[in-house]
C-alpha cells in the first residue's frame, strides 16, 4: 500500500481501517499496489465522512478492479459504501 498526499491512516476509525486493509489484501493478491490518495485531508463535500475519519479514496484499479471491488462489497456488507467516482474509488463506513 502506498499513501499519497501525506495522509495518515493511523487516525482512521477501526471500521474503515478494516476496509482499507481488505482492499490492500485483495490488491496485493492480484499483484496491484493500492494507492490511497485521501483519508481526512483534501477537499470534500459538506456531508463527507472524510473529516469524521470514516472514509478513504484510492486511485482506480486496473483490470482486476471490478473483481476487487465486488469481493470487498460482499465481505464488508451494507454498512460500507464503495463508489467508483471520476478518477478514484471512494470507500466509506456509513452504518445503515
Amino acid at each position: 500500500m502506498k499513501i499519497l498526499n501525506n495522509q495518515e491512516i493511523e487516525n482512521l476509525r477501526p471500521e474503515i481501517l478494516i476496509a482499507l486493509r481488505l482492499f490492500d489484501y485483495f490488491c496485493s493478491a492480484e499483484g496491484y499496489l493500492l494507492q490511497v490518495t485521501w483519508t481526512t485531508g483534501g477537499k470534500h463535500g459538506k456531508r463527507s465522512l472524510h473529516p469524521k475519519r470514516r472514509a478513504f479514496d484510492a486511485l482506480p484499479l486496473a483490470k482486476a478492479g471490478a473483481y476487487i471491488i465486488a469481493a470487498c462489497r460482499q465481505i464488508l456488507g451494507p454498512d460500507y459504501d464503495i463508489v467508483e467516482e471520476k478518477g478514484h474509488i471512494h470507500v466509506e463506513w456509513d452504518p445503515k
